[in-house]
């Protein structure tokens, strides 16, 4: 009776302080709960929390619902968590539980599939931690009696171990989501669950309202050593299906960064230090909580509102992450400033190159990446140093050894980088396109030499020319296909690096590029891609991660495509795209052993698994590629070879999108003007699909009584689904006679058909002309 009475007390208790909160403050219908005084107090309440012993109940055949996750309470106990800043939000269950889940979209279903071997899940449990806003809160309170009771012991490792998932005491991180949530104090649809049957295979299921696809299912990855959740679905409610896909594009970014006034010194021993100026507005109302990321090792001095206030602000120790907290609750669209004050060790030195340890995030950016800005850039280097950045170089003064250029970007670009090292410039002027400036290490490279060089690695001759002359012709091919570049003037710069990445006006480029030209064309096609990326990538951006083989593999694809005119070599073009075939085949067929079979392109970086990373560029590279190169020969007019359709296509896309994000549907839609049909068989195929086909032709050929000749084609179709279809180029040859091109329809398992009567007869039958369909071809006997 006693604890029944307790029970009731506290139940009444938590309904009191609900009432009395949500009667204090609400904002379109939404009911504000008190905010937290400072992150770091949010940070030791959230993880210094532990079951109430007085907040404890039997639970038998309870169900809670999120979205389209069923937890089934079969029989056990739920313990509620101490309050966070007075607010009950979490509880921990251990018992006999059922998780029932199915994703919402067949394409996140095929994923699910991928893990698990079935499309939907029905998961034991006998525990589970689970954090959550104020409607879960009343379903508890509302359906189950509170009373007294303790904690299992041996259970006690594993409630702590929850912590290590989302929050780290080094850093001071904590989940996005989380901790939004309460630095704001709203009542939104937050749900993070964290359950297992076994200890160590932890399943997570959450609703982040802050993330642009809210529903979100992982699991612990095992061969991981640190607590790391590999994301197997994520998608938007189920609710938001209802109104169709294209009505799905959301963000929800909380700011808007307008314009940057950076000032950055670098001094002779490399150490760097500058302040950053940002103006930005709000574009959600009454938040006063933000976001920013700095690359970890440069520490901030301070921050200052634009009347020299200081601001409120936290960062954990080594942390990218940092939080401002404003005045006062902002209003949508209130415009504020803010001046960041850093330094740090954001560059360092490999022999005789400079390499920036983080080429995107040496000045701070709001969590969202896409936020696109102004920028007005003031550099103070070593006079020793040649030095570049993106923009417009407006002025340039030598002082003492130090010279102070400034730049301005009067367009707004999503992220910008700098180079610094002791440079030879190559200069390229051609009418054809905006000026060229290679920079090349030269010291650098005779340096490798004493290491390479015993190897055969040894530098080749005016490498800095032929990387040159590689972005300069891929720059008029890429103008004369897409149109204009924006950029007025392009750097191509050197860095000590494996990899290449793009900015509007800036390429780096690994070092290997100019230590030698590979005559296979790998560096011709590396070069090209990063080039191409001022038209994809820059020039049309991505909507989100499942848009993003728009810019990578678009960008791989002119690489090969500039590989294949302008150098003129068809044999170097076939034989890479061959290479890229066999990768993707491999790969989506999990022949290496490991991990599971790679996703389709549409699910971007999500295609690969944490124990295959390659897979995200094999995926959305190399097979994004291959999609562009089928949509070409489907394109092609197969009696003159005319490719005016593919190339108006390619032109059509930039022009139409150029300073905007697309989508894959935005192109889809392009492509269908020029086919004059629907092409979402095309696009549910090959981008959201993963299924490559086997072909097994076979043919005879018939002598007729006029004396022409049939061709009779057979081809067996496998591992695809029944209603796999595509037009698969036939070649017939028919010696000194010339050639015949037909296009045949294969779809299900079996396609026989005769082609049109021959004058002459054949003397070679290809199936899959002008490797037109990625897939694997074996001819067999009739």
């Amino acid at each position: 009776m006693r604890n029944k009475l307790i029970g009731a007390l506290s139940v009444a208790l938590i309904c009191v302080t609900l009432l009395t909160v949500n009667s204090s403050a609400s904002i379109q219908g939404r009911q504000i709960f008190p905010k937290a005084d400072s992150y770091e107090s949010l940070f030791n309440s959230f993880v210094n929390m532990k079951p109430d012993p007085e907040m404890v109940a039997e639970v038998t055949q309870f169900t809670l619902k999120q979205d389209v996750a069923t937890f089934t309470f079969e029989k056990g106990r739920i313990y509620m968590l101490t309050p966070i800043l007075g607010r009950r939000c979490a509880a921990v269950f251990v018992g006999e539980g059922v998780f029932d889940y199915a994703p919402p979209t067949w394409i996140e279903r095929e994923q699910l599939m991928r893990f698990y071997d079935t499309d939907s899940l029905h998961e034991e449990f006998t525990f589970l931690f689970m954090v959550f806003s104020d409607s879960v809160l009343k379903e508890l309170t509302n359906s189950l009696e509170f009373s007294s009771g303790k904690f299992p012991r041996k259970w006690k490792k594993t409630f702590e171990n929850c912590h290590k998932y989302i929050s780290n005491n080094k850093t001071k991180y904590l989940h996005y989501g989380i901790a939004k949530t309460f630095l704001e104090g709203e009542d939104n649809e937050l749900f993070y669950s964290h359950f297992s049957f076994r200890k160590l295979n932890p399943m997570f299921f959450e609703i982040d309202p802050y993330q642009n696809e809210e529903v979100r299912f992982r699991r612990r990855d095992i061969l991981d050593p640190e607590y790391y959740a590999e994301v197997i679905n994520q998608f938007h409610r189920s609710e938001d299906y209802e109104s169709g896909i294209d009505s799905l594009i959301e963000t929800q970014d909380i700011i808007a960064i307008s314009n940057y006034v950076i000032d950055a010194r670098i001094d002779r021993s490399l150490d760097f230090e500058a302040s950053a100026e940002i103006e930005f507005s709000t574009v959600v109302d009454n938040h006063q909580w933000f976001d920013f990321y700095l690359y970890k090792l440069l520490k901030i001095d301070s921050v200052l509102w634009d009347d020299g206030e200081r601001v409120d602000y936290f960062r954990g120790k080594q942390a990218a992450k940092f939080w401002i907290k404003s005045r006062q609750p902002l209003a949508d669209g209130e415009n504020i400033k803010i001046k960041i004050y850093y330094h740090g060790k954001i560059l360092k030195r490999v022999m005789y190159w400079i390499t920036i340890r983080s080429a995107s995030y040496w000045y701070p950016r709001h969590q969202s990446s896409r936020t696109k800005a102004t920028f007005d850039l003031t550099f103070h280097t070593p006079k020793r140093y040649t030095f570049v950045t993106v923009g417009e170089k407006v002025a340039e003064d030598t002082v003492k050894g130090e010279i102070t250029s400034r730049w301005i970007i009067r367009d707004p670009v999503r992220w910008i980088s700098f180079n610094l090292g002791a440079f030879k410039n190559y200069e390229i002027e051609d009418e054809r396109i905006p000026p060229v400036t290679v920079l090349i290490s030269e010291a650098g490279h005779k340096e490798l030499e004493h290491y390479l060089g015993s190897i055969g690695n040894v530098s080749g001759r005016d490498v800095e020319k032929n990387v040159g002359a590689d972005v300069a012709n891929s720059l008029a091919f890429f103008s004369q296909m897409f149109g204009a570049c924006s950029a007025k003037q392009i750097y191509a710069t050197e860095i000590f690096g494996d990899h290449g990445e793009a900015f509007p006006g800036l390429i780096h480029l690994a070092w290997s590029t100019y230590q030698r030209t590979s005559k296979y064309g790998y560096d011709a096609i590396f070069r090209a891609h990063e080039v191409a990326h001022q038209w994809w990538g820059i020039g049309v951006e991505f909507e989100t991660y499942h848009d993003q083989w728009l810019s990578e593999g678009f960008s791989s694809y002119s690489g090969l495509w500039y590989l294949q005119f302008t150098k003129g070599d068809n044999a170097r073009f076939f034989s890479m795209l061959l290479e890229w075939k066999n990768e993707v085949i491999k790969n989506q067929r999990n022949l290496e052993g490991k991990g599971r079979p790679a996703g389709p392109i549409s699910l971007g970086y999500r295609a690969g698994t944490h124990q295959t990373p390659g897979s995200y560029e094999i995926i959305v590279y190399k097979k994004g590629a291959w999609v562009l190169h089928m949509l070409r020969n489907l394109l092609i007019d197969l009696n003159t070879m005319n490719e005016d359709k593919f190339i108006s296509v390619m032109r059509d896309f930039y022009q139409n999108f150029k300073g905007k994000r697309a989508t894959t549907r935005d192109f889809q839609k392009i492509i269908e003007q020029y086919t004059e049909s629907d092409m979402s068989w095309f696009f549910n195929q090959w981008v959201n699909s993963v299924e490559i086909p086997t072909y097994y032709f076979s043919y005879k050929v018939d002598k007729k009584s006029d004396s022409s000749f049939v061709v009779s084609c057979r081809i067996k179709q496998e591992n695809t689904p029944a209603d796999f279809v595509m037009p698969v180029p036939i070649l017939i040859r028919m010696g000194e006679n010339g050639i015949f091109r037909f296009r045949s329809f294969v779809r299900g398992a079996i396609t026989e058909f005769e082609l049109p009567a021959l004058p002459y007869e054949p003397t070679e039958v290809i199936f899959n002309d002008l490797e037109s369909v990625l897939c694997e071809v074996k001819n067999v006997s009739w």
